[in-house]
């Protein structure tokens, strides 16, 4: 909450650590990818599938708005289980758990619905996304 200064709790050497894990794993991919000599037709490839999301070319209104509604369905049965999590992410018992729960789901949650939002991203693009939800729930 940013009316009680909990925002100071980001300066922690913690989320600085996972941005550097982050980056690192990231970076152990990229490094030998931009290194291959294929990886200039693969660079055209993603620009020109960059473009094309954000132009007419790509996008469908009527895939687009029933993309949430068919990304929950791939993730049945365990998004049924979503509002246990959510109940265990309001517990304000478990101190550090409880912070990391709440960390992870927003972020999985977040990330979801930011994928979602691209025109022409498929549903499927979502699924990745089941295994941390399942690791939440467990």
């Amino acid at each position: 909450a940013w009316s009680t200064r909990e925002w100071r709790r980001l300066l922690h050497p913690a989320p600085v650590v996972g941005l550097l894990l982050t980056a690192g794993i990231f970076a152990a991919w990229a490094v030998p990818y931009f290194r291959a000599p294929e990886t200039k037709q693969a660079a055209e490839v993603w620009k020109r599938q960059g473009i094309e999301r954000f132009t007419e070319s790509e996008f469908n209104a009527e895939n687009y708005f029933t993309n949430l509604p068919r990304a929950l369905a791939d993730q049945l049965p365990w998004v049924l289980l979503a509002p246990v999590l959510v109940l265990a992410v309001r517990r304000k018992t478990a101190g550090d758990l409880t912070a990391v729960m709440r960390g992870a789901a927003f972020a999985v949650g977040g990330a979801f619905v930011l994928v979602l939002l691209i025109p022409g991203t498929l549903p499927r693009y979502v699924l990745p996304l089941g295994g941390p939800f399942a690791v939440l729930l467990a």
